[in-house]
């Protein structure tokens, strides 16, 4: 019975029903898949690209930069001074 009656559904409809149901499954499984498999590679691209574009590193590691060796300065004066505690 390919088609629709009024007390049950017809086999064309079934199967519409769960290619649909596969396809929507299928999507989410790509897609928590290709969140899972492309994450190390956008790491890899920020990393060349942090190393082989000077104004990429000027744009988004410039402020980093400037924190870290502030956070160094602070730390070496710190060290000089003796005020710590060896536990």
């Amino acid at each position: 019975m390919l088609r629709n009656t009024p007390l049950s559904w017809g086999s064309l409809s079934i199967a519409m029903h769960w290619i649909t149901a596969l396809l929507v499954i299928g999507m989410i499984a790509a897609g928590v898949f290709m969140t899972k498999f492309a994450e190390p590679f956008s790491a890899l691209q920020f990393t060349v690209l942090a190393l082989t574009d000077s104004h990429y590193r000027e744009e988004f590691l410039a402020d980093v930069v400037l924190d870290v060796r502030c956070a160094l300065a602070v730390r070496a004066r710190y060290l000089e001074r003796g005020s710590y505690r060896a536990a």
